[in-house]
This record gives structure tokens, sequence and C-alpha cells, in this order.
């Protein structure tokens, strides 16, 4: 009696294994990163629309008069607050809005939108928004 020697079809099942999991490991991986950018985006659009108010609660009619200089405009929220601080995002696809409830005069409240569009890989285009309001102050 011969004894065969069993060949190894094992290689052959981890090569059907790995292209099956594989692509689809890749896939999470990318989802979850694309993820973590637009949440990191969205995290710094909050952060802009906070900066953003509270510059325009701090550059009132109290201020001008203190100071001798103009209060600060929706522009000069924009120039001076939010522009600074736009880290990785692109300035073509941000909008924003500062409108004062009545005018900038303390007691107040000035109100700061910030809006931000982005192509996520994975996910496609996500519109980020957010809104800050505060009392102008001085």
């Amino acid at each position: 009696m011969r004894i065969q020697k069993k060949t190894n079809l094992r290689s052959a099942a981890v090569a059907v294994e790995s292209a099956i999991v594989l692509p689809v490991a890749l896939v999470v991986l990318m989802a979850i990163v694309s993820g973590a950018l637009a949440v990191f985006n969205y995290q710094q659009i909050a952060s802009l629309a906070r900066d953003g108010a509270r510059a325009a609660s701090v550059h009132g009619h109290e201020w001008s008069q203190s100071t001798g200089s103009a209060a600060w405009t929706a522009s000069d929220v924009y120039n001076n607050a939010i522009s600074p601080q736009m880290i990785n995002l692109d300035p073509n696809n941000l909008t924003y809005a500062v409108t004062w409830n009545q005018s900038n005069w303390q007691g107040n409240y000035v109100t700061v939108t910030v809006t931000y569009q982005m192509s996520v890989p994975i996910y496609g285009t996500m519109t980020f928004s957010s809104t800050a309001t505060q009392m102008v102050t001085w």
C-alpha cells in the first residue's frame, strides 16, 4: 500500500478569503477616516461661529466709543475673527451671516452663522452649519 501525501489546498482558500475581505476592510477604513475628517471640519465650523460671535459681541458700539474706532460690521467679523482661524477650509465653500437683533449696542444679541460645504469621499457632498448667539457686551 502506497501512502499518498495530501496536497495543501489551504493556500488557495486563503487567497480567496483575502480577495473577499481585503476590499471590504479597506472600504470600512476609508469610511472611518472620511467620517473623522467630516467631524473635524464640523468642529472647526462650530468654533468659527463661536469665535465670530464673541468678536462681534465685544466690538460693538461701546467699544467704538471707547477706542474711537468704528464698530465692527459683518465683513470685519469675517476678516478679523473667522478668516484667520480657517485652517484647512476652502474659503470659496464657506458662507457666513452676522446679524444683530436690534443694533450693536450693549444688551442686544449678535448671531453668527457659518456654513461650509465639502465633498467627503464615501459620503459625497456634505453641508455643515453652525450658529452662535451672544449678548453684545463691553
